[in-house]
């Protein structure tokens, strides 16, 4: 079996029929469960900005990265596996 300090997702894409709806959020209590079944306590977290309010983590950084010719900002977090 595989075991893990940590676990580290970048991002979550949904089509924006799926917005408001729940789905990244069971999304995330999956990937949670799942970082627990290998030991994780810990997940690290790419979102947008404008998404980071709804979670229960600690804010560790920001990052910044392009698409076409627009500069997008994600927060990095931080929590236990449970906080998403």
């Amino acid at each position: 079996m595989l075991r893990v300090a940590e676990v580290e997702l970048w991002r979550i894409y949904l089509d924006r029929s799926l917005h408001s709806r729940g789905v990244a959020q069971r999304l995330l209590r999956e990937l949670g469960a799942e970082a627990r079944s290998m030991g994780a306590s810990w997940i690290w977290l790419a979102v947008r900005e404008s998404t980071s309010e709804r979670s229960r983590s600690t804010r560790n950084r920001a990052q910044s990265f392009h698409v076409g010719g627009e500069v997008q900002r994600d927060l990095v977090l931080r929590g236990p596996e449970d906080a998403f």
